[in-house]
């Protein structure tokens, strides 16, 4: 019997860096079937203490500044041209566009010396209470620019009921695209531009879990009660918009239903009210 599942999404960001792409990113989980937004906002973060080491390591070499240039070393904090006024004042708008869909919560924990964290682990895990508390079923953690995309079903609850009751976590692959701050007047589904080269894609896989079967999350793992699954990569990964370089091919792998449900609602996007200067 097919069961009508409550979905959530968890991410942790910061504003500056994903404000003129939040609203595309929310329209398109809706359109696949995500109910629910728990959107963990971080912007105050100024240390790398308690970021994971590979990231910290990554990030350094890049010259990352937190909460202004990203582990790919883009200067978003340069890039975008939004006051904080003018942010608060797109994340109201968010708030009260997407009623009882959408939650923002900041997220600004500190160490003994007073140092604005990152602390991701913890934050899946805080975000997990709120889950159970609200009765979602199913959920994930991941970032803003991170796409899902399923192969064979336009809705993300029809995936799930055609899955065996004994399963209690996906473990999501994912391909990398160009970044969204190379295609600024592009919107995320129009990016088609991908590695060119062969890499593990379970990398840095992302877990698409039952919640009242999980009992701790980090990063890139879970555990809880039940299997998990780790399906082929032309069933159901995501895409992530993050490289920086210069050696792509060409792919579109974006629903097309859902990639004109987007293009429809263009109009109304942060992305087109404000522009880079």
């Amino acid at each position: 019997m097919k069961k009508n599942n409550m979905f959530a999404i968890h991410a942790i960001f910061i504003a500056k860096e994903n404000i003129l792409f939040m609203e595309e990113w929310i329209d398109y989980h809706i359109n696949l079937g995500f109910d629910k937004f728990y959107l963990y906002d971080n912007s105050k973060v100024n240390s790398y203490n308690n970021y994971t080491t590979l990231w910290s390591l990554s990030g350094r070499l890049n010259g990352q500044v937190p909460g202004k240039v990203n582990k790919y070393g883009i200067d978003y904090n340069e890039l975008v041209k939004l006051t904080d006024l003018e942010i608060k004042e797109i994340l109201d708008k968010l708030t009260k566009k997407y009623k009882d869909k959408v939650f923002f919560f900041e997220w600004s924990p500190k160490d003994f010396f007073g140092n604005i964290l990152f602390n991701q682990d913890e934050a899946h895990n805080n975000c997990l209470e709120k889950f159970r508390n609200d009765n979602i079923d199913w959920a994930i953690c991941m970032d803003m620019d991170e796409f899902i995309v399923i192969n064979k079903c336009e809705k993300i609850n029809d995936y799930i009921n055609n899955l065996s009751d004994d399963i209690s976590n996906i473990k999501l692959s994912q391909i990398r695209f160009d970044s969204r701050f190379n295609n600024i007047n592009k919107l995320i589904t129009e990016i088609d531009f991908v590695e060119d080269y062969d890499y593990p894609m379970e990398k840095n896989s992302k877990n698409l879990f039952k919640v009242n079967k999980t009992s701790k999350l980090t990063m890139h793992t879970w555990s809880g009660e039940g299997n998990s699954i780790s399906p082929k990569l032309n069933d159901i990964w995501f895409n992530h918009y993050k490289i920086n370089n210069s050696n792509w091919r060409i792919i579109n792998n974006i629903n097309n239903k859902i990639k004109n449900k987007i293009k429809e609602n263009s109009k109304n996007y942060i992305l087109n009210k404000y522009a880079y200067t």
